[in-house]
């Protein structure tokens, strides 16, 4: 889908819409600084004045800004162009979970139930932190190609000490509130405990957990009514007391339900375990699998084919199974793709500074430069860069001089023409018009 009529907002060059909402636009956009394709999220024109969107706007920066973890979508930067709020954050490539409760996909339960646990890594970090999501929805959970949770969209995100407080005002999608949201009383992460609950059912089964024909009904199917279980759904063949982790996350009552996400995360792993030895023995039934050290040595080739074409971080994620299987290669081997990682960093932000320098822009390009060396300290680059700017500099500052030396020549000032000249060698000594320009003065000054 191509943006139309927007090229740019704020910095960011705008690149293509990802999607459109009644209140807003999200972009695909290029931070031309650092050469990074971020995701753009703005508000429409016809609801940028309403003072609730800004705060909301605000409140989702203030909350996603302040996690810095693997399964929360990172922001990078928030600001205004003609009045118009804009979010820029991480771009993850790949699809939400809503998508892949829609299409129905067979997906494998282990597949799922890895989700779900990165969906609990990720809060669990967020309510560390005193935040609660409290619109955790299929939609808001995003996997990436890599097969990476990210949680998006903080926009009603209560901070801990106001979520205990409570307002009595309902916030969320309906279908995923927990019974004390639906009821307007006060909230705190258990609530998005729930919520999880809710998701988990609807990935596992491919229906919602309370259906009516209505959101008032669905509303009040939350508030009043019990969940059971549908065994036929849920696979508890392979994953016994994967139905009783669900519930006990859906319980009514928040005193019922894990009383963090650890718990749950934890609850799920042990499901894992301790099918893991049903599940071997249904594979060696069904034929020998390679060898561990020739699955080892595969991984290993990907790796490097990943990383000659270019493709660093899904040679990180090979690197991750690697590691698994042979724990020294895929750390070293992890090793050197992160070093790659940060020295295409490095490269994306010196070719901006020395662009910038090629403009003539130099004190933005030394600006540019420096964050190098905050970024990546230590970094021979940095060092590179900035002598390279200050030769740069001085080149320029020499050329303006020896204009000015051959002025006063013109003019007949040749005690200044000697001077200005003097002045330009001695930041750039091997100038060959200020040596001829020297040259040219001896001469002058021997005549009589």
């Amino acid at each position: 889908m191509r943006a139309r009529n927007v090229e740019r907002i704020g910095k960011y060059q705008v690149r293509s819409v990802i999607g459109r909402g009644s209140m807003g636009t999200v972009y695909e956009a290029l931070d031309p600084i650092f050469q990074r394709r971020v995701a753009l999220k703005t508000v429409s024109s016809r609801e940028s004045d309403r003072p609730e969107l800004k705060a909301r706007f605000v409140r989702e920066a203030q909350a996603a800004g302040r996690l810095k973890h693997r399964n929360i979508v990172t922001v990078y930067d928030v600001g205004e162009d003609n009045g118009q709020p804009y979010i820029a954050m991480e771009l993850v490539e790949g699809f939400d979970l809503e998508r892949v409760i829609q299409e129905k996909r067979p997906l494998a339960v282990e597949w799922k139930i890895d989700v779900l646990r990165q969906v609990c890594e990720g809060l669990a970090h967020a309510h560390g932190s005193g935040i609660v999501h409290c619109d955790i929805k299929p939609g808001n959970v995003r996997v990436s190609t890599e097969g990476e949770v990210k949680i998006v969209d903080f926009g009603i995100a209560l901070f801990q000490s106001s979520a205990i407080a409570g307002t009595g005002h309902v916030a969320g999608t309906p279908h995923y509130m927990a019974p004390e949201q639906v009821e307007g009383k006060a909230v705190d992460l258990r609530a998005d405990i729930f919520s999880v609950g809710a998701i988990a059912y609807e990935l596992l089964t491919y229906r919602k957990p309370f259906e009516a024909e209505s959101l008032s009904g669905v509303m009040s199917r939350i508030a009043h009514d019990e969940l059971a279980p549908d065994a036929s759904a849920l696979p508890e063949a392979d994953y016994p007391g994967l139905a009783r982790v669900v519930l006990k996350a859906m319980a009514k009552d928040p005193a019922e339900r894990y009383q963090d996400l650890e718990q749950m995360r934890d609850a799920l792993e042990a499901l894992v375990r301790q099918a893991a030895p049903r599940l071997l023995a249904r594979e060696r039934e069904a034929g020998p699998r390679p060898p561990a050290a020739e699955e080892a040595a595969h991984l290993a080739a990907e790796v490097e084919r990943a990383r000659a074409a270019g493709q660093l971080q899904k040679a990180l994620q090979l690197c991750g199974r690697l590691r698994d299987l042979d724990p020294a290669r895929g750390g070293r081997l992890a090793g050197e793709v992160e070093a790659a990682i940060r020295d295409q960093e490095v490269e994306q932000i010196a070719a901006v500074a020395l662009a910038y320098a090629a403009d003539g822009e130099l004190d933005l390009a030394v600006k540019i430069a420096d964050k190098v060396e905050r970024l990546f300290p230590g970094r021979p680059r940095h060092r590179e860069l900035k002598a390279y700017l200050a030769e740069e500099r001085a080149r320029r500052t020499a050329e303006l001089l020896i204009a000015t030396a051959q002025d006063h020549l013109v003019l007949g000032n040749l005690d200044e023409a000697r001077r200005v000249v003097d002045a330009a060698l001695a930041l750039a000594p091997a100038n060959r018009k200020a040596t001829s320009l020297r040259t040219v003065l001896r001469t002058l000054a021997r005549r009589p």
